[in-house]
Order: C-alpha cells, then sequence, then structure tokens
C-alpha cells in the first residue's frame, strides 16, 4: 500500500526500489480483504465464502422469496449447480453505497417518483436490469442482454476471461487463483463484469460525462467536491479501459481543476479529492505512464505540498516518495517539480519537507517526509550528486531537527533515520576512498579544509587553489551580503563539479538516464520475495544462537556436576574406610598389643628428575621427530623446480618440533593437487619480488585541567566532587539516604562509579567528619564528604552495590563471547573445506619456495593465510590470493563456499582472551569479596538484600568457568593441530587471521568475475571492429543492455536459490543444536539428583562419625 511504503534494506546505490509488487503501477488505496472480494466478485465480508452448500440452498429459497416469482420461474434456477446459485446470490445481497461501486456514478437527480411498479420495488437489494424479460435467465438480472456467453465455448471464455483480467489491472498473484475457478464459474464472472447499468437521468457513469463536468466553468464549491469524489470512486473500481478512455484529457481537467484549488484556501476539501483522484488514476500503468510523460503533472502536484494543509501534504509526499523511486525518469521529473514550486514561490525548495519533519504533533507526516528524503537522496547513482543533495537537504534544516528526531520512539520513524545514517556512512566511506581512505569528518569545515589542502599541495593545482581563497577574502564583510555571495558560488561550484559527471544541477533541462527499464519491473516480485527470506534467515539465526548459548551452557553445568559427584564419591569413599577402619582398630587393639615394630618398606624407585622451569616444554627426541615424518613422508617425495618468488619473505614454516603424530600438518596431503598445468602458472605468474609500505600513526596531546583550592580536600578531588554533585543533582541527605537502603531505583550504576572514584580517602574523611559542627562554612565538596562519612564500610558497599547492578550486563558480554569461540574452535578443527584449501595453498608454498630453505616444508603458520594477498604476479596486477580463487574456481568449486562452514570465526575474531581471563578473575574476586561482607553484616536487613543474588551470581559464575576451561582447552588443542603456541599466537590473533583470509578470498572472487566480464568486453569489442561505426554502436548498446538484464535477472535467481538453501540449513543446525540442548539438560537433572542423594550420604557418614568419636 501506498501508504505503508517503506525504504528498508536499500543499500543498494542506483539500484532501482519499488513499494509495490505490482510492476508499472502505484499500490491500490484499499486493503485486500482476501479470497474474491478485491476483484469485487463478492460482498465485502466472506459470509457466501464460508457458508456450506446447504446454507447457501436456503438462502437461495429466501432470495427466490424476496424476488417474489411464481414457481414456474424458480424451477429453471433452482436447478443451476451451486457454484451459479453462489454467484446469483452475491450479486443479489451486493449492498448498495452512495456512489455506485461498479460504475462510480454519482446520482445528481431526485429519487424516483413514488408510483413504481411492484416488480421493480421487489429487487431493491440489487442492481437494476434495463430489459424486460427476454426469456430466460436474464429477466432476473443474472444473464447479459444476449446470450453471448451462452453461445461461446469454453475456449472461447478461457479467452475472454483473461481479457477481462487485463483489463481489471490484476497482478499475477490475483490472477492465479481466478484461473483455477471452473467454467461455469467464470461464465458468471464474464456476466456480471460485462453487465452494463442503466442511465439515469442525473447520473455521471462514463468518462466523457466526467470530463465534461470537470471541464464546466460553474462548477464550484459542494458541486466540485462531489463530482471529484464520485470520480476518485470511479478511477478506482472500474476497470483499466475505463481509465484509458479517461485518457489525458482528464488527467488535464483533474491538473487544471487542482491548480484552482491550490489558489483557494475555501477548496481545501476538493485539492485533497483532486491528489485522490491522481493517486488513483495512477494506479495503473497507463495511468502512471501519462503522469510521467506529463510535463507539468508532478510539478502541479508538488504545489500541494504544503505544510498549512497537512492532510492533502501528507497524500502528496507519499505518492511523489514513490514516484522518486521508479526509474528511468521518476527521480527526475520528482526533482523537477519540486525544485520549479521552490523558484514559484521564492524560497528553498525542500523547506516545506523540512517543515513536515518539525511536526511534532503529527508522526505519519514526519514518517513520510523522511521516506521521500531517503527516495530523493538514495537513489542517483552518481555519489558526488548524493552528497549534493543531501548536504543541501542538511543545510535547508534537516541538521537542526535530526536530534529531535532521534529522541522520538516511533518504531517506523526510527526506521527511516536508521537508513538515512546507513545511507551517509556508506556514502561517506566511498568519499574518503578517494583520498587513501582518510578518515574525516565531513560536516567539520576545518578537517574538509585540511583533505582539499592535503590534496592540492606541492602540485600545479595549489596556485589556483590559494587564489581561490584570496578571492574569498575581496567578499564584503557584510552579514546579509557575505552570505548571498556564498550562496551564489556555492551554485556556481555545484553546477560545474556536478556537470562533469553529466549532471546538470538545473533538472529541467537535464536528461539523465536513457534507459528502457521494463525487463527489470518483472524482478521485483522475486525481490519481494528475497527480503521475506531475509527475515526469515535473521529469525532463524537468532533461534539458532540462543539454542546454541543454551546447550553450551548445560554442558559447561554438567562438566561441573560431574566434577563434583566425582569428589562427592571420593570424599563418600574415604568415609566409608575411616569409619570402618576406626571400628576395626578399636576391636584389634586388644589382639595386636605388644608386637613389636613393623619391618621397613623396600625401597621403591629412584626419585624422578627434577621438573623444567616453568612455560619450558619437554626437549622432543631428534629420533621420534624423523619416525613421524618418516611415517607421512609424501612432502619428501614432491620435487618442483626452483622459482624465484616474493612469497620466501612472507613464509613461515612451522616449527617441526612441535610436530605431533595427531597434527594436521603430518596428516595433510599436498600430493592430490599436483599437476603440470598449476605448477607452469604458479612458476609463470609469481616471479618478482614486491616492495611494502609502512604506515605511520600521529598521536595528539591533550591539555589538563586545572583545579580548585580547599580546606582540608586538594585542588583535584574537589573539582572532581564538584563537577559529580552538578550532574546529580540530588540533596546529600536523600544520596546517603539512598546508600544506606540500597535503593537501586534511584542510584544508577554510573553515579555510583563515580562516587566510588571521586570519594576522598579514609583519613580526609575522618577529618572531615570532625567538622561537623563548622558544617556551614565549608565548601559544597566538603559538606558532601561530611554527609557521607557517617555511613559505616561507604566504599565495600558501594562497590557491593555496583557489582549488583552491573552483574547482568557483565554476563551478558562475557557469555556471547564464549560461545562465538568455543563454536569457531570447533567449526575450524571440523571444517572439511577449510582443510583442504590450505592443503592447495601448502602446495603452492613449497612449489614456489623450491630450491630455498623453506623447500618442501611440511606446513606453514596460519598467520600466513592472511599475507597472500602481499604476493604478487609478475605483472603486479593480480596476486596469489586472485590466483588460489581462480584454481578453486575452475578445479574445486565445492571449495568456493568454505566460509559457510566457518560462521562463527568473524566473532570470535572480536573476542580476547585476555579479556575474558581479565574479567572472570575480577568477577570471582568481587564474588568472594561480596561473600565476606555479608558473613561481616550477618544477619542485618542490609545482608539479606544480598543474599539470593550471591547465591544466583555464584551459579552463573560456575557456567562460566566451565565454558571458559572448554574454550581454553579447545585452543590448546588448536595449538597442537595447527602447531602453533597458543601463548603467543593469541585467539583473537587466529581468528583474526582466518577472518581476513575470508574477507580477501571473496573479494579477490569478485575481482575475478570483473575481470573475465572487462575481458569478454574488449574481445566483443575487437570482433565488433571489423563492421561499420553505425552498426557497432547499435549492437554493442544492444549487447550491454541485454547482458545487463540477463546478468540482473539471473543474480537474482541465484541469490534466491541461494537463500532456500540457507533457511533450511539453518534450521537444521537450529534442531540439531536444539536436541542437544534438551539432552544436557536431561543430564543436568540426572546429575543434580545424584549430587542430593551422595551429599545427603556424606551427611550421614559424617554424623556416623561424630558418634563413633
Amino acid at each position: 500500500m501506498l501508504g505503508t511504503f517503506r525504504l528498508i534494506g536499500s543499500k543498494g546505490k542506483g539500484k532501482s526500489k519499488s513499494t509495490s509488487s505490482r510492476a508499472g503501477r502505484l499500490p491500490s488505496t484499499y486493503e485486500e480483504p482476501g479470497d474474491d472480494s478485491q476483484y469485487g466478485f463478492t460482498p465485502p465480508s466472506e459470509s457466501f465464502n464460508n457458508l456450506t452448500d446447504e446454507d447457501i440452498a436456503k438462502k437461495f429459497e429466501q432470495m427466490l422469496d424476496d424476488m417474489n416469482l411464481t414457481e414456474e420461474k424458480k424451477a429453471p434456477l433452482r436447478k443451476k449447480d451451486m457454484n451459479a446459485k453462489r454467484a446469483m446470490l452475491v450479486m443479489q445481497n451486493k449492498v448498495p453505497a452512495k456512489f455506485d461501486r461498479m460504475g462510480g456514478t454519482l446520482r445528481l437527480g431526485g429519487s424516483k417518483e413514488k408510483g413504481k411498479s411492484k416488480s421493480t420495488s421487489s429487487r431493491a437489494g440489487r442492481l437494476p436490469s434495463t430489459y424486460e424479460e427476454p426469456g430466460d435467465d436474464s429477466q432476473y438480472g443474472f444473464m447479459p442482454p444476449s446470450e453471448s456467453f451462452s453461445n461461446l465455448t469454453d475456449e472461447d471464455i478461457a479467452k475472454k476471461f483473461e481479457q477481462m483480467l487485463d483489463d481489471m489491472n490484476l497482478t499475477e498473484e490475483k490472477k492465479a487463483p481466478l484461473r483455477k475457478k471452473d467454467m461455469n464459474a467464470k461464465r458468471a464472472m464474464l456476466i456480471m463484469h460485462n453487465k452494463v447499468p442503466a442511465k439515469k437521468s442525473g447520473e455521471l457513469d462514463s468518462p466523457q460525462s466526467f470530463v465534461a463536468e470537470l471541464r464546466n466553468p460553474d462548477l464550484k464549491g459542494e458541486k466540485r467536491l462531489r463530482v471529484l469524489e464520485s470520480l476518485r470512486v470511479s478511477l478506482t473500481s472500474n476497470p483499466v479501459s475505463w481509465c484509458e478512455e479517461f485518457g489525458v484529457t482528464g488527467l488535464n481537467a483533474i491538473l487544471n481543476n487542482l491548480i484552482y484549488c491550490c489558489d483557494s484556501k475555501s477548496e481545501r476539501k476538493a485539492k485533497y479529492e483532486c491528489v485522490q483522484c491522481l493517486k488513483a488514476f495512477m494506479n495503473s500503468k497507463f495511468g502512471f505512464r501519462e503522469i510521467i510523460k506529463h510535463e507539468e503533472a508532478l510539478t502541479i502536484l508538488s504545489l500541494t505540498v504544503d505544510p498549512s494543509d497537512a492532510t492533502t501534504m501528507l497524500e502528496a509526499v507519499k505518492i511523489l516518495a514513490a514516484v522518486c523511486l521508479v526509474p528511468p525518469d521518476g527521480h527526475m521529473k520528482v526533482l523537477e517539480g519540486i525544485t520549479v514550486c521552490g523558484e514559484i514561490r521564492s524560497q528553498d525548495r525542500f523547506l516545506p519537507v523540512i517543515c513536515g519533519l518539525g511536526m511534532q504533533d503529527n508522526i505519519q507526516m514526519q514518517v513520510s517526509c523522511i521516506q521521500l528524503v531517503n527516495a530523493i537522496v538514495s537513489t542517483p547513482d552518481d555519489l558526488d550528486f548524493r552528497l549534493h543533495l543531501r548536504n543541501e537537504i542538511m543545510r535547508t534544516g534537516l541538521i537542526d531537527l535530526i536530534k529531535q528526531l532521534e529522541n522520538q520512539k516511533e518504531e517506523n520513524l526510527q526506521i527511516q533515520l536508521t537508513v538515512f545514517h546507513d545511507h551517509k556512512e556508506e556514502d561517506q566511506e566511498e568519499l574518503s576512498h578517494r583520498y587513501d581512505n582518510a578518515r574525516v569528518e565531513f560536516d567539520d569545515p576545518v578537517q574538509c579544509f585540511q583533505l582539499i589542502y592535503n590534496t592540492v599541495k606541492d602540485t600545479i593545482a595549489e596556485p589556483y587553489y590559494l587564489s581561490i581563497l584570496q578571492h574569498f577574502l575581496f567578499i564584503r564583510d557584510e552579514v546579509y551580503t557575505r552570505a548571498q555571495y556564498y550562496k551564489l558560488i556555492e551554485e556556481c561550484v555545484t553546477q560545474i563539479v556536478l556537470h562533469r559527471n553529466g549532471l546538470d544541477p538545473d533538472f529541467r533541462h537535464t536528461k539523465r538516464f536513457n534507459i528502457d527499464v521494463q525487463p527489470l519491473l518483472s524482478s521485483f516480485a522475486e525481490k519481494s520475495k528475497i527480503e521475506d527470506m531475509e527475515v526469515s534467515i535473521i529469525e532463524m539465526t537468532s533461534k539458532y544462537e540462543a539454542s546454541l548459548t543454551a546447550k553450551q551452557e548445560s554442558e559447561a553445568k554438567v562438566s561441573t556436576l560431574e566434577e563434583k559427584v566425582k569428589q562427592l564419591e571420593g570424599e563418600l569413599a574415604n568415609l566409608k574406610g575411616r569409619v570402618n577402619e576406626d571400628v576395626g582398630n578399636k576391636i584389634s587393639n586388644v589382639i595386636i598389643r605388644g608386637r613389636g615394630p613393623p619391618l621397613q618398606p623396600i625401597p621403591s624407585d629412584p626419585p624422578p628428575s627434577p621438573p623444567l622451569p616453568p612455560g619450558m616444554r619437554p626437549i622432543p627426541l631428534p629420533c621420534l621427530v624423523h619416525l613421524v615424518l618418516h611415517q607421512h613422508d609424501h612432502h619428501q617425495s614432491l620435487c618442483f623446480p626452483m622459482a624465484k618468488c616474493s612469497l620466501r619473505r612472507n613464509i613461515t614454516s612451522v616449527n617441526v618440533c612441535l610436530l605431533e603424530k595427531d597434527s594436521f600438518w603430518v596428516k595433510a596431503n599436498e600430493k592430490k593437487f599436483e599437476s603440470p598445468d598449476l605448477l607452469s602458472e604458479l612458476v609463470e605468474n609469481f616471479s618478482t619480488k614486491t616492495v611494502t609500505k609502512d604506515n605511520n600513526e600521529a598521536q595528539e596531546n591533550k591539555p589538563a585541567k586545572k583545579g580548585k583550592e580547599l580546606k582540608v580536600l586538594d585542588p583535584k578531588a574537589g573539582q572532581n566532587l564538584s563537577i559529580l554533585l552538578g550532574s546529580i543533582k540530588i540533596p546529600y541527605s536523600e544520596i546517603k539516604r539512598h546508600i544506606l537502603e540500597m535503593d537501586e531505583e534511584n542510584l544508577t550504576s554510573a553515579m555510583i562509579e563515580q562516587l566510588i572514584k571521586y570519594m576522598p580517602e579514609p583519613e580526609q574523611m575522618n577529618q572531615l567528619a570532625g567538622m561537623i559542627d563548622n558544617y556551614d562554612e565549608l565548601a559544597e565538596p566538603e559538606q558532601f564528604t561530611v554527609t557521607m562519612s557517617s555511613i559505616k564500610n561507604l566504599i565495600p558497599r558501594l562497590k557491593s552495590m555496583l557489582f549488583k547492578m552491573k552483574f547482568p550486563e557483565t554476563v551478558s558480554d562475557i557469555k556471547p563471547d564464549l560461545v562465538s569461540a568455543i563454536k569457531a574452535c570447533e567449526e575450524v578443527r571440523s571444517s572439511s573445506k577449510f582443510s583442504q584449501i590450505l592443503e592447495l595453498i601448502l602446495h603452492f608454498v613449497n612449489v614456489l619456495n623450491a630450491g630455498s630453505r623453506n623447500a618442501q616444508s611440511p606446513g606453514f603458520k596460519i598467520s600466513f593465510l592472511s599475507k597472500l594477498q602481499h604476493t604478487k604476479s609478475k605483472d603486479g596486477k593480480t596476486t596469489l590470493m586472485h590466483f588460489l580463487a581462480n584454481i578453486i574456481e575452475k578445479k574445486y568449486p565445492d571449495l568456493l563456499n568454505f566460509y559457510e562452514e566457518l560462521n562463527h570465526c568473524d566473532k570470535a575474531a572480536q573476542v580476547s582472551d585476555d579479556n575474558l581471563k581479565k574479567n572472570i578473575t575480577q568477577m570471582e574476586k568481587q564474588l568472594s569479596q561480596l561473600e565476606t561482607d555479608l558473613k561481616a553484616a550477618g544477619k542485618s536487613p542490609d545482608g539479606d538484600k544480598f543474599g539470593d543474588f550471591v547465591t544466583s551470581a555464584t551459579g552463573q559464575f560456575e557456567v562460566l568457568c566451565a565454558m571458559y576451561n572448554k574454550l581454553d582447552s579447545l585452543y590448546k588443542d588448536l595449538g597442537k593441530y595447527f602447531c602453533f603456541d597458543p601463548f603467543k599466537y593469541t585467539l583473537d590473533e587466529f581468528f583474526g587471521d582466518i577472518k581476513t583470509f575470508k574477507e580477501n578470498f571473496l573479494q579477490a572472487v569478485k575481482d575475478n568475475v570483473k575481470l573475465r566480464e572487462t575481458e569478454e568486453k574488449i574481445r566483443c569489442a575487437k570482433e565488433a571492429m571489423e563492421k561499420s561505426e553505425r552498426e557497432k554502436q547499435a549492437k554493442v548498446a544492444c549487447k550491454e543492455a541485454l547482458v545487463d538484464m540477463t546478468t540482473g535477472s539471473l543474480a537474482e535467481k541465484s541469490r534466491f536459490e541461494d537463500m532456500k538453501v540457507s533457511i533450511i540449513e539453518m534450521t537444521s543446525k537450529y534442531e540439531a543444536s536444539l536436541t542437544a540442548k534438551q539432552e544436557s539438560e536431561a543430564k543436568v537433572s540426572t546429575l543434580e539428583e545424584k549430587v542430593k542423594q551422595l551429599e545427603g550420604e556424606l551427611a550421614n557418614l559424617k554424623g556416623r562419625e561424630v558418634q563413633n568419636d
């Protein structure tokens, strides 16, 4: 629907966007009621569709009685099948509206005279027939005047039915259920569709009558309003043929009335109806095409974008936003109309839209206006043009409203603001690429100046740049004159700069595009399906992540409980032994008294050798390493010719001493990738050395702030407390009460953090506590300190409160990192495709390093993956990464999507093991301190507030510890598997290199595709050179258009299929994870019961031991 138009996910620049699945026309203003009511064949409610055959038969008899028919006339009607009876009921019970829905007629004449015939009055509930009993069923209003449809064959009926569907302006989705109807139902629909309404005096029913009435010079006031209302209904309900007959003549008549209404405040309702008529007229391909072709239609419509008439402006803004997105001329026409209106009103062209954004009491207006802004800014292909439009809108006033809009809680408004900011960031990032990826705030004049100066510095453009700046100094120093100067200069610069790309800012004389986009419109339905797929993938991914987290938590609980069970079983066994030993000792002491001392035990084996220093690994035996390599000697069996290449500088072979029997590099088989053509391509392309570049970073120093002197406190502490108290703005006694009551609602975590940070030392607090008698003479920071000094254990109390308040946040920060890192470790270890790619790269390495000290390397460090793009070919155009992507694409296409098996590596690259360890250790210390404080507090009310929290927090902490231990174990296993030191090569570095490799690989694949396309275009151009220049231009243009359309269509289909596969895979993963989670929860329940049982037995044995003592 036009009113619910969204600009979500339109990331791509210059792509055609649509607001409806109906190609080439705007969506209808009516809701879709479902079933056949949207086509005019059933009443608005679905009462007849939901009735059984028995109910239909009863209502059919009631209808016959209501029609006052004789039994002779009822008999042939009763023989009709159920579909025909249902259709008759639909038409008989159709509720007449103020305006005839089928004909859209306006009854201007008076009511009929009272002297009606009985037969006419009995048919009040249905459309009147203009014919007198021609025979058969036409007398009841169910058959056309002639019996043409009765005599037609099924084939003819099918053809006419298709023509009817086209005439009704239906989409393929709505045509599909109608085509499934049986032949009797189709015949009944054709009869009703072709039924000619009766002409009565005073009615407007034909397009010509509406045009004549709209051209009437005496048309004004209420009469104009009623005619426009009737016309809107007719344009909405009649078929396309009716609109075509209304044509350009009718469109001009509407526009002329709209111009008159815009100049008259008393015609606001009529102006609104004119806009609604234009909206209904555009709701077909014919109408939309005529609106776009019309030279002044959108300009006149833009006149209604007037903040003084918010109702009409809202509809006009929605239409302009939708038209703006329809290629090829929609964007240009809308801008042209808005520009001309701005010139007519002598104001900034976007000012009315900005005023609409400022209407805080009209949320719909704000949402529609920001939609129009997004449509205008994001549609152009050219980056410079997009930046120009955005800067103009921001300068007109959006920059002052943006913060205000962001503070509103309306969901749709926030979605559109997010789209606006996303496009802005993407454009700024694209612009920064022109300046060597310099990070510049383009809204800051100083940074823009510095960037431009650095660009022209020490170039032939520098004198001209200086001359421009010098001429700026000549501008007269008058407030209003200076502004006009700069405005004129800005317009000149805009025309000069943008005209370089063929974009003249004078939109009335600009033809930006000349592309036939009709073939692209058919892909809009496919795009809609893709968007639905994307939403489904996001939802399934979130479910999968939640299930994965719950599964790992359950596994951690299982691990913790199993350890506890082992510990309790050990204690239980020891206690049983001690109890039995005590009883046996008492019995045998009497018997074995008098025996001599026990014999000396036999000496055991010699003591073990002293342990190695911390961090030092056992020294491997040379024979053991040789044995491991000898068992897997496929590396030694390969022999390659020497090749000079820069790869030797980047490659770092693995340490042979770290190789173990189960290491990846020991089992890696690169021999399966050996081939003569691959060997020749490697040697041919990579035989030169590359030069690396160094990056320098600059540092800035910030000046320190001065303090303030106080009596007891030092100036810095006093200043910090003053700033803190100024931000809190709560009486000191209230702050003290909140702390004593541990009121978490009135004390925020940020406030408590500042109190802990800036409260004075205990000595200073004690000193100030003794000055309570001189309270009024102290400065505010010292008065606050005196008030707080009466709280015992102030800092520990604040720290406990802060820990409790931030504990959920801390857990939510740590747990997702643990889940992602654990899953990433499992994915890397189990990915077969990634392993094959590593073997292929190893083969490249050994081929290129043949004859060097790194020849026949058993493996390489994972960090080398991120350096593949630094190894360039001898012509410098491609890299080893491009070569790898090309080989995989040609010979091993099943490895192309290896990154799908490493979904969590990107998140794991952001996880720091040091931070995890630090957070968990800090959490342990804080929990321990809190338990100590609780014991010291005893049974005080303050202590009771933390009892339940400590129990819950301890359980969650144990789960986190178990998950971290699992992660640590998995990463150490990865270190052994890939032969690296996990203490030196950290977790984030390892997964960061894999992430970089994935990104570089995907970019290399795209680069290769672009290269092939370029080569194909060059080849085609050379072949076309043999023909004449005229034929060459025509064929090249045709070929490019066909290639673009075919590529777009194939890309959409491929993307759609890929999304279907992704949803299936994500669903299977989610179900597997859910099953594992349920199994883990069952294990947890079993182990908890066992722990309780063991604890009970342990308590009983301890009691028995006490009794024995």
